[in-house]
Protein backbone atom coordinates (compact mmCIF):
# COMPACT_ATOMS: atom_id res chain seq x y z
CA UNK A 1 0.00 0.00 0.00
CA UNK A 2 1.49 3.70 -0.86
CA UNK A 3 0.30 6.59 1.63
CA UNK A 4 -1.19 9.51 -0.52
CA UNK A 5 2.26 11.48 0.90
CA UNK A 6 4.33 9.04 -0.69
CA UNK A 7 2.06 9.21 -3.75
CA UNK A 8 2.63 13.14 -4.18
CA UNK A 9 6.20 12.59 -3.84
CA UNK A 10 6.84 10.09 -6.57
CA UNK A 11 4.76 12.58 -8.34
CA UNK A 12 6.76 15.53 -7.30
CA UNK A 13 10.31 13.46 -7.86
CA UNK A 14 9.15 12.91 -11.77
CA UNK A 15 8.48 9.31 -10.49
CA UNK A 16 6.52 8.61 -14.27
CA UNK A 17 10.13 9.06 -16.26
CA UNK A 18 11.94 7.07 -13.53
CA UNK A 19 12.75 3.85 -14.58
CA UNK A 20 14.21 2.45 -10.89
CA UNK A 21 10.74 3.06 -9.33
CA UNK A 22 9.06 0.68 -11.76
CA UNK A 23 8.66 -2.83 -11.99
CA UNK A 24 9.59 -4.16 -15.25
CA UNK A 25 5.78 -4.74 -16.28
CA UNK A 26 4.74 -1.36 -14.87
CA UNK A 27 7.63 0.45 -16.27
CA UNK A 28 6.75 -1.49 -20.33
CA UNK A 29 3.22 -0.36 -20.15
CA UNK A 30 3.99 2.94 -18.48
CA UNK A 31 6.12 3.84 -21.71
CA UNK A 32 3.80 1.84 -23.69
CA UNK A 33 0.50 3.93 -22.52
CA UNK A 34 2.71 7.38 -22.89
CA UNK A 35 1.63 7.77 -18.80
CA UNK A 36 2.89 11.39 -17.57
CA UNK A 37 0.56 12.09 -14.68
CA UNK A 38 -2.20 10.15 -12.95
CA UNK A 39 -5.13 9.51 -15.13
CA UNK A 40 -6.87 11.59 -12.26
CA UNK A 41 -7.27 14.81 -10.52
CA UNK A 42 -4.37 14.66 -8.06
CA UNK A 43 -3.22 18.25 -7.46
CA UNK A 44 0.55 18.94 -6.42
CA UNK A 45 2.54 22.00 -5.94
CA UNK A 46 2.40 22.81 -9.43
CA UNK A 47 -0.51 22.47 -10.54
CA UNK A 48 -3.60 25.13 -9.04
CA UNK A 49 -6.83 23.97 -7.83
CA UNK A 50 -9.52 25.75 -10.40
CA UNK A 51 -11.99 28.55 -8.56
CA UNK A 52 -15.42 28.56 -9.04
CA UNK A 53 -16.80 29.51 -12.22
CA UNK A 54 -18.13 32.44 -12.71
CA UNK A 55 -21.03 33.41 -14.96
Amino acid sequence: MVTCAEYLAFIDQNGYNRSELWLSEGWTTNRAEGWQAPSTGVATKRQTPAGPSTP
